[in-house]
């Protein structure tokens, strides 16, 4: 396993499949860093400068190529060109403090979760430019995701313990009762279900899964660790992967029958985990460490 040194509280990840690049974003420095994932190491390192301000979010936008990141300082979202790293456009959002964005392929928008107004903003990627208004979430919006089976997105309200399906571009159709401080959220494909990261489990470590088709809980999975975080799909080993907040262990689970499947120390006080589908290698963010952990298929 490989730790590559970052900045102050690595927050999210976003995967460039055209360069092969990892892209992080660094709140404590207002700054993104990109690591290259063929050749596993830091490559730049851009911002401080006006390009961002408290970047949490990031995504990748298959349509365009490009990167949205979420900026709660500024409450705006910044498109970067991932080759370049110049700053494309700044999208004001109003006083929403944005925490999380996802990019949905079937309408080619991102969505954005703004914490601070409990609501779900749209960006159209073609002409980057807000969408409509605001669509109304539950309380502290922190986690967002798209499923690429229904082509919903599922917003994960912390403060209201809820997750909220949005449907047909704007419309929420589903409001389910998770519990427990929900942030982290990815889809599983093997059980098409969105998989919920339970923050306020504790000792237990609860993941909930939603069935996508009809917006039930399916299973309610314990033993992953205290506080789960962060979590995504490894289909190489067909894991679901999750972090935790208050250990240095990130724990593995048969995606298919969601029992145990193994166990990875890695850095100090774990965040969010990604994915690089070209080398099959898994991706830590440690916010205490202030690192990046990189498991690879023989770890």
């Amino acid at each position: 396993m490989l730790n590559v040194l970052l900045g102050a509280n690595p927050q999210s990840l976003a995967y460039d499949p055209l360069d092969k690049k990892m892209f992080v974003t660094l709140p404590g420095q207002d700054q993104v860093d990109v690591f290259n994932a063929t050749k596993n190491q830091l490559v730049m390192e851009f911002g401080g400068t006006g390009d961002f301000s408290l970047p949490y979010g990031i995504v990748y936008d298959q349509l365009n190529g490009e990167i949205y990141v979420a900026n709660a300082g500024w409450n705006s979202v910044s498109v970067i060109d991932p080759n370049t790293y110049s700053l494309i456009a700044n999208i004001s959002l109003g006083q929403t403090a944005p925490q999380a964005v996802t990019y949905s392929n079937a309408t080619g928008y991102v969505y954005v979760a703004n914490y601070a107004n409990d609501s779900v903003s749209v960006i159209d990627s073609g002409t980057n430019r807000v969408v409509g208004s605001p669509i109304t979430v539950g309380s502290g919006p922190e986690g967002i995701a798209y499923d690429p089976s229904n082509q919903d997105i599922y917003v994960t309200n912390s403060k209201s313990g809820t997750v909220t399906v949005i449907s047909n571009a704007s419309s929420v159709v589903a409001t389910v009762n998770v519990g427990r401080l929900p942030i982290g959220i990815a889809y599983n494909p093997d059980n098409q279900a969105m998989y919920v990261a339970e923050v306020g489990s504790r000792g237990d470590g609860a993941i909930v899964a939603i069935n996508s088709t009809s917006n039930a809980i399916i299973a309610n999975i314990t033993g992953a660790g205290p506080e789960p975080y962060g979590i995504a799909y490894d289909p190489n080993g067909n894991y679901m992967v999750v972090t935790c907040g208050a250990s240095d262990c990130t724990n593995l689970f048969n995606a298919t029958s969601n029992d145990p499947a193994g166990q990875v120390t890695v850095g100090s006080v774990l965040g969010n985990v990604g994915y690089d589908p070209a080398n099959g290698d898994v991706y830590v963010l440690n916010l205490q460490s202030e690192s990046l952990s990189v498991i690879s298929r023989s770890s």
